[in-house]
């Protein structure tokens, strides 16, 4: 049977640039992949996961929907799931400020309905979502402690991390351990505070 490897996170948080790292090294995954939505009942779960798991090769998905799927994967095949960690602050703020126009069509969204509250233009919405969203990943993490690898955000970008993941998940391949996280919102505060003031010049009349 396929080995299948499953990345999940609260979105902002570099789902996608694991999802790049692993496709380097040469398995078949995808980022948001998988038609399955926040809700269990809004999708054919069954057969949606039966169809993904056909697929040859070492196969895998990043999504921030799988934390709702982990205990059906992680009991009836040989899967292996990488959770990845940002700090919250951070993750909230890059929601608010790359996202906000397109939270309400996430909500909107069933087969990917993020499931922020109804009041989605405030910054407590997003952080009750959360919040939510961590105590699901604190309780997934006690059921199956030895099929779940936690990796913080900023360990996309460091080689020993990358190289004791590889290690983890048993990738005897060649390893291409080049950073693969940018953090926009620190290239942003970087660029501001990087920038030169000109204040108009003054008059050789003024005093």
């Amino acid at each position: 049977m396929n080995k299948i490897v499953i990345g999940y996170g609260t979105g902002r948080c570099g789902t996608k640039s694991l999802a790049t790292f692993l496709t380097k090294q040469g398995y078949n995954v995808t980022h948001e992949g998988v038609a399955l939505g926040w809700y269990q009942a809004l999708t054919d779960t069954e057969a949606t996961i039966r169809d993904f798991v056909s697929q040859k090769g070492v196969i895998g998905d990043v999504g921030f929907y799988w934390i709702n799927y982990l205990d059906l994967i992680l009991r009836k095949y040989p899967a292996k799931a990488i959770n990845i960690l940002r700090d919250d602050d951070e993750v909230i703020e890059s929601f608010w400020s790359y996202k906000k126009p397109e939270l309400q069509n996430l909500c909107n969204n069933t087969w990917k309905g993020y499931p922020f509250d109804s009041d989605v233009q405030t910054k407590e919405a997003i952080a009750f979502t959360i919040k939510r969203y961590r105590f699901l990943e604190a309780s997934v993490v006690k059921m199956y402690p030895a099929s779940i690898y936690r990796l913080k955000t900023d360990d996309l970008n460091n080689k020993a991390k990358l190289d004791s993941l590889l290690e983890w998940l048993d990738y005897d391949g060649f390893r291409i351990l080049k950073p693969v996280h940018t953090n926009k919102r620190e290239q942003i505060l970087s660029k501001n505070a990087n920038r030169r003031l000109d204040f108009p010049k003054r008059s050789r009349r003024e005093n």
